[in-house]
């Protein structure tokens, strides 16, 4: 106190106003702190979060789905309001959503979804928008999603579930499709091999039965034992599937496929069943909103000539595309 004492006596009005002078400053120092929240300190390479963001929604409506969608008399605004019924059946562990143009039930403790359900008919088809890669974290989840930096490095594709050639029809639709609650890890060879033929062949289906309803996703029953994630732990699953009706078809054609994560060189038809088989399998009740009766017959019909399958693509998948 000394040395101060006799500095303040010495220095007089100068002292005082250096005081001020550092007080301001550190006010004003504070509220650029306060009202740009410190981004400013931050270079371009840190602007990934590490943790996972509060939930909010960007640029499009989202709203979460009913536990019972069919008890609901209002729409939600989207073209999901017709679909909802052919949903699977919700439980516990899953947060459903609704999109524009699909749903999703999102499982937080494997940081991806569990199912996505989705129409596919000419309208979403149409080519009217190209694909614009856009992955980004899902931000209207209560939980969050994975981040795309999370596949970084992992040696797994962040694989489409709903596949954004599914929704050329427009592009806010497309857009959808790269959000990261979309995306499930897969091996390269399987999402550019048997997985893509089959997401060929489904909407050449489409276009011939006018409409279908599909439901995918990954057996989270099977995972494996390391996860991957640089932000996030995200589950592998050995295996994939796809359950597919045609709703406006003479008679019931409906069909399901189980696929293991890894290249193939199989016919599809290897990996084709029932949707009974599909639900055995992955412990998922598909279609569990619609009359008994009509969901047996579904559930139970595998009639491989309903389905055309194309020995050239079939060829193209094991000589190319599992080779690249």
């Amino acid at each position: 106190m000394a040395k101060f004492r006799r500095n303040h006596s010495s220095g007089g009005r100068n002292s005082s106003g250096s005081i001020i002078k550092s007080i301001l400053g550190m006010i004003l120092v504070a509220g650029v702190l306060y009202f740009t929240d410190g981004s400013f300190l931050q270079g371009e390479d840190e602007k990934t979060p590490t943790e996972k963001p509060k939930s909010e929604t960007k640029g499009y409506e989202i709203k979460t789905l009913p536990s019972n969608p069919s008890n609901q008399a209002d729409g939600y605004g989207n073209d999901m309001d017709e679909f909802r019924d052919y949903l699977p059946k919700f439980n516990k562990n899953i947060q459903p959503l609704a999109r524009n143009s699909f749903a999703i039930g999102y499982s937080e403790e494997h940081e991806q979804a569990a199912w996505v359900a989705y129409e596919l008919s000419e309208k979403y088809l149409a080519r009217k928008t190209k694909r614009k890669d856009a992955f980004r974290q899902d931000k209207s989840l209560k939980t969050g999603s994975a981040h795309p930096d999370d596949y970084r490095g992992s040696g797994f594709s962040r694989g489409h579930l709903i596949a954004a050639a599914d929704r050329t029809g427009s592009a806010e639709w497309m857009n959808e499709t790269f959000l990261m609650s979309n995306m499930s890890p897969q091996e390269y060879n399987m999402n550019g091999g048997i997985w893509r033929e089959l997401e060929e062949l489904i909407r050449s289906w489409a276009k011939y039965h006018k409409k279908l309803y599909v439901i995918t996703g990954p057996d989270l029953t099977d995972v494996r034992r390391d996860k991957i994630g640089k932000y996030n732990e995200i589950s592998v699953p050995n295996n994939y599937y796809k359950v597919i009706w045609a709703p406006n078809a003479k008679g019931i054609k409906a069909i399901g496929f189980y696929i293991p994560n890894k290249k193939s060189t199989k016919p599809l038809t290897d990996y084709a069943m029932t949707i009974d088989e599909v639900e055995s399998r992955t412990g998922l009740d598909f279609f569990a909103l619609i009359s008994d009766d009509l969901e047996e017959k579904i559930e139970k019909d595998k009639d491989i000539s309903d389905w055309r399958f194309y020995d050239d693509k079939f060829k193209k998948r094991v000589d190319v595309w599992n080779n690249y």
